[in-house]
Parts: structure tokens; sequence; C-alpha cells
């Protein structure tokens, strides 16, 4: 496994990490109050982001900041991991696959071969991710840490001139995932038939976002081509049976370009101008913890 050190460790806000209280506004996201502590920080909620200059932050509920675990550090894609072990993983220049060593701050590449355009961690073992070369845009697996990865089935995705694939992946349990096809609707994977199918019959919705997995309630965000669009929710988990599953709008006035969510259902958001969300499920708003903080990237996992 080779080693990327990146220098020592910083900690910084983002910005500044000035606190501002914020009232309903259709114009702003559907803002609610200030930063609260709750559920959704005790719950180990670990949250990593990616700024435009493909810096690498984390979250710091404490100081209500995002700290700078390794400044030397950039990448270009980043998911952290669904099983509270606080595994991190992220793409750097070029798609090489790279996964947090809390111990030496610094990023292990378990296979300098591999490539991939988008990453989604289950857990230090388990990702899975997307490699696109040319108009083929493959489904692949690691089950061993990243030192290999596996071309996974795409039985049942849409085929477009002989390929067929996802533009992205979702995945909070290592026993399935969720996606976007490339006809922009979401799909899940069933691992017992080794088949994708529309995760809502006969959707004729299409997604930029999706976020969600076997056993979590899935969030998605519209495609269009406004900067925001409508954020969804999934009414039932995908492999709950006996229900009707339905896209709901929790909040008709948050508009996002950008979501992540966890299996404990915490939600964070990028908005216009990349501000930064959380959802509020108390109120069904979307508080923005730190006003100043701006980010390209998010996502959220637990640790």
């Amino acid at each position: 496994m080779k080693k990327i050190l990146f220098v020592g460790l910083a900690f910084m806000s983002l910005l500044s990490c000035k606190k501002q209280e914020l009232t309903p506004n259709s114009s702003s996201s559907g803002q609610t109050t200030k930063p609260h502590t709750n559920n959704q920080e005790k719950s180990g909620n670990l949250v990593w982001g990616l700024g435009a200059d493909h810096r690498v932050y984390r979250w710091n509920p404490a100081g209500n900041n995002w700290a700078e675990p390794n400044a030397a550090a950039r990448m270009y894609d980043i998911s952290v991991s669904q099983d509270y072990s606080g595994a991190v993983w992220a793409l750097g220049y070029d798609g090489r696959v790279y996964r947090w060593n809390a111990t030496s701050n610094s990023w292990d590449e378990p296979n300098s071969t591999a490539r991939l355009t988008q990453i989604s961690a289950c857990s230090a073992t388990e990702a899975w991710g997307v490699y696109q070369v040319g108009a083929a845009r493959n489904v692949y697996k690691t089950f061993n840490g990243g030192a290999t990865w596996s071309l996974m089935p795409m039985n049942g995705l849409p085929n477009s001139s002989g390929n067929t694939g996802l533009m992205s992946v979702s995945a909070t349990d290592g026993n399935s995932a969720i996606g976007i096809g490339r006809d922009l609707k979401a799909y899940k994977f069933n691992y017992s038939t080794n088949q994708w199918s529309l995760i809502v019959a006969g959707d004729t919705k299409i997604f930029r976002c999706l976020s969600g997995g076997i056993a979590t309630v899935c969030w998605s965000i519209a495609s269009s081509p406004s900067v925001n669009d409508v954020v969804y929710k999934l009414n039932y988990e995908p492999w709950i049976s006996g229900g009707t599953y339905s896209w709901t709008v929790p909040n008709s006035a948050g508009l996002m370009r950008l979501l992540s969510t966890s299996v404990d259902g915490v939600v964070w958001a990028l908005g216009y101008d990349n501000r930064v969300y959380r959802w509020n499920a108390g109120t069904n708003s979307w508080d923005e913890p730190n006003p100043a903080a701006r980010l390209d990237d998010i996502a959220s996992g637990n640790q």
C-alpha cells in the first residue's frame, strides 16, 4: 500500500465561525434559526468537504467551523463511510483513489493503478465507484480496502449507443447501492438478482444528485438547467416491501445543487454560491451552521 504524506495537522475555520440569526425566507433556501446542537451532532455524524480549490475540510461541531486536517491535501471527490468506523475515501488528481489514515494524518493509496470518476464509501474495506472511459460509465466495487476493484453487474440500466453504467452511485450499506442512470433516473441494485431497477416504478423524474442506500431514506435533487433545484425525499427506504414509493418535497423553498445523507438521516447540502446547509427535521427546514462557509463538495457519514 502506497502512503501519501501531505504534511502535518492544520486546524482552521473556513472563512469564519461568526454566529448569525436566520429567519425563514424562501429566497434563502428555507433557512431557519441559528445553528443548534441536537441529536444530529450527538449521533456521531462525520462530515467532510472540499473547497473550490480542492482543499480538504472536516466539520468541527464543537467550534462550529471547518477543520483542515492536512493543509497540503487536494482532492476532487470525497465520501465518508456509514459503518461508524470514521473511514473516509477520496479521489485525487487523475482519479487516483485514496483512503484517510487518521493515525498519520495522511492519505493512503491502496492501489496506485486504480482510477475512478466518482466514489461512495460504505466502510473502511468496502466502497462503490464509477469510472468513465469514453462513453462508458462502468460501476465498480472494492471488498478489500481498495486493493482491487470488481466490475459490478449493470443489468437493467438504460443503454445508450451500446453503453450502460451510471452517472453516479451512492451506497450507505455494502449489500446494495442506488444510482443515477444514463437517462438521469434513479435506480437501485438488488444483490439477490444482480439487477438494477427504477426505485419508483414508472418514474419519469430526472435527477442531478442522489444519496442514500438499502436501509436509508433516499434524498435527491431534480435535474434542470437551474443552478439549484427542488430537493426530494423518498417516503420509504428503497427495500421496504408493501409500500408505494413516491418522492415528496420536504421544503419547497429549499433549492440545492448537491446533498449527502448518512444512515442516521443527517443530510447536508450545498446551495447557491456553495453555501453549506444541514437539514433540520424538527422544523422541516435548512439551517446554515456557518454562514461564512463555502464548499464545492460535501459528504455526510458516521464515526
